[in-house]
């Protein structure tokens, strides 16, 4: 069911990582903004983080919600793929955005940016994962990644350009040994 490869067609494109945050503590007793990642979640974070490299899947710019569990995540993964600090933002607008807030915080990424990923919650990114994927998925799970390649165009246009690959992936998926 998710193993959503579609062949990739063009040399240049825009490439975009719909990324969940890691698990995160449901029994400390804090705002939901303050909630931090469980052991787990860091892990998964680290696994997943190391999975994308592996692959050579590493996005150039990372944008954040403001919620601490997401943030985490994303310096995790930050981290592990060894980019600059100016490669990581915080973008207020993806804690609890709908898909068009989303999409309007997708749309001003600069245009030499070819490949970025954003860091945030459920149930936004499974919907806005579900409006490209050809394969519907019930949620992205925690630390999971949903990754897709566009045809050349620009970020505002995203939402209307041409899907060429489309991958979903999360820390307990089985993966076929190499």
């Amino acid at each position: 069911m998710f193993n959503l490869i579609k062949p990739f067609y063009m040399a240049t494109g825009k490439e975009l990582f719909i990324i969940r945050h890691a698990k995160s503590d449901w029994d400390t007793v804090v705002d939901d903004m303050d909630r931090p990642l469980t052991e787990r979640g860091v892990n998964n974070a680290y696994q997943m983080a190391e999975r994308l490299k592996n692959d050579g899947k590493v996005p150039g710019l990372l944008l954040t919600s403001t919620a601490v569990r997401a943030f985490h995540t994303a310096v995790i993964m930050h981290r592990v793929w060894e980019l600059e600090n100016e490669a990581l933002l915080i973008r207020p607008r993806l804690y609890m955005g709908s898909q068009d807030e989303i999409l309007q915080v997708l749309a001003e990424i600069p245009e030499k940016e070819e490949s970025a990923a954003i860091f945030g919650h459920n149930p936004s990114f499974t919907d806005l994962a579900n409006r490209f994927l050809s394969e519907k998925v019930d949620k992205i799970h925690t630390a999971g990644v949903a990754r897709f390649m566009f045809e050349e165009g620009t970020w505002k246009d995203l939402g209307r350009l041409q899907l060429n690959e489309e991958f979903v992936d999360y820390p307990k998926r089985k993966r076929p040994v190499k």
